[in-house]
């Protein structure tokens, strides 16, 4: 293990190993083989390694919780990345201009916007993505499975939460998380959770690629959507894509006979 031998090599790539059975592993990246399939949704990996990282999303779970700020998350990694949030210590740089951060997978997505290169492909269809992230948002397109069913209307949908948005957003009036401090009610913990931080003027996040500082992961999260012409949430049922969740949810009701907006001053919907 401690040694740097590698006299296993691969005749594709000629990159060499340690062990036989990493370079077996290795050999499944130059094969359509995928081997181990996800027996919830289908989808399929080459690595068992690959499918235990997929399985994580088919659980509500979310046991590692930040002492900093309260966010919670699905695995240890999850959390060890968030808590680069917390830190003044930028140190990595780019080369080509003034930004620095404070992780090297931020410094290596930053260097796309010098750049026009996508390298995260899908293997679909021609589509091409600057990060990992909308490449696998855009993935869910690919499964004709819907196995989420709205009790309410009978639209069915592909992931959890675009169900979980459908329903918030739709068909629910019900606000009973109140605010403790003002009359704002809210429908979920969450939406409560992050409302409360107008009660407060700390701004712990803070976006890499300029200036801006916000109150919540959730906000930065969107903002970063400013820095990518990137629309990785697509719509189901028609042409349409966004950049955020919420106005996919949005645009979801004109697929329905739903009219939950209404003029307080006439009966228009």
């Amino acid at each position: 293990v401690h040694t740097e031998e590698r006299p296993y090599e691969c005749d594709v790539c000629e990159v060499g190993f340690k062990t036989q059975a990493y370079l077996k592993s290795h050999m499944k990246i130059h094969t359509e083989e995928r081997p181990f399939a996800c027996d919830i949704c289908g989808s399929a990996f080459k690595t068992s390694e690959g499918l235990r990282h997929h399985q994580i999303v088919h659980t509500e779970d979310r046991p590692y919780e930040c002492d900093i700020c309260g966010s919670t998350f699905k695995t240890q990694t999850y959390l060890k990345n968030h808590m680069v949030v917390h830190s003044e210590n930028r140190p990595f740089a780019c080369d080509l201009c003034e930004f620095t951060c404070k992780s090297t997978s931020t410094l290596r997505t930053h260097m796309y916007v010098h750049t026009e290169e996508r390298p995260f492909e899908c293997e679909f269809c021609e589509m091409a993505f600057k990060n990992a992230h909308g490449l696998r948002i855009h993935l869910v397109v690919h499964n004709e499975e819907r196995p989420f069913i709205c009790e309410i209307c009978d639209l069915s949908f592909k992931l959890k939460t675009y169900l979980q948005n459908h329903t918030s957003v739709v068909h629910s009036d019900e606000r009973p998380y109140s605010c403790e401090y003002c009359d704002s009610a809210f429908k979920t913990t969450g939406n409560l959770k992050t409302h409360m931080l107008v009660h407060t003027d700390d701004k712990p996040y803070q976006c890499e690629l300029c200036e801006y500082t916000c109150k919540s992961a959730s906000y930065l999260k969107g903002h970063m959507l400013v820095h990518t012409e990137e629309r990785p949430y697509q719509c189901e049922f028609c042409d349409y894509s966004s950049k955020t969740l919420a106005s996919l949810g949005k645009h979801m009701i004109v697929h329905t006979d739903e009219r939950p907006f209404e003029c307080e001053y006439c009966d228009y919907k």
